[in-house]
């Protein structure tokens, strides 16, 4: 959960237990933040993805890129690329 600025989004990461996919029934529970993730976006198709989870200490990085071009030109046509 968070905002994003321009290129980059810095995002905490909730542990959420006691859910059944897609239903209410029992509701799931979520306590506070166990780690942060960090987007970076390089250019309209690709980017970074850098997790750090207190719970388990993990932390690592993602190499992000779009499996379609969908939006593509208009992102390069909103940030000018």
């Amino acid at each position: 959960l968070g905002p994003f600025n321009g290129n980059e989004a810095v995002l905490d990461v909730y542990q959420t237990v006691g859910g059944i996919f897609d239903s209410s029934e029992p509701s799931p529970e979520t306590g506070g933040p166990i780690g942060t993730i960090e987007i970076l976006w390089s250019d309209c198709e690709k980017a970074s993805l850098t997790y750090r989870l207190d719970q388990p200490d993990v932390s690592g990085r993602i190499e992000l890129r779009r499996i379609t071009e969908d939006n593509v030109m208009l992102c390069e046509a909103l940030t000018g690329q």
